[in-house]
């Protein structure tokens, strides 16, 4: 199955939104490296409690 960059940033903003109701994102963005099969997804947010915004970036690679 394809995907671009819009679905699997909607898809991230889906599920913090479901299962991490303490923070809010504030920018996501995401880039596919098909040649690697892999995406690199950075994700900026608020933590609401304290108000400070934190930022993450994750790999995601498939093993096979």
């Amino acid at each position: 199955t394809e995907f671009d960059e819009y679905e699997i940033e909607d898809a991230v903003v889906s599920a913090l939104a479901k299962f991490e109701p303490r923070a809010r994102v504030t920018n996501i963005d995401s880039i596919i490296s098909p040649d690697f099969n892999s995406v690199s997804v950075t994700i900026k947010f608020q933590v609401l409690s304290t108000s400070t915004t934190e930022q993450i970036t994750l790999s995601l690679t498939r093993l096979r």
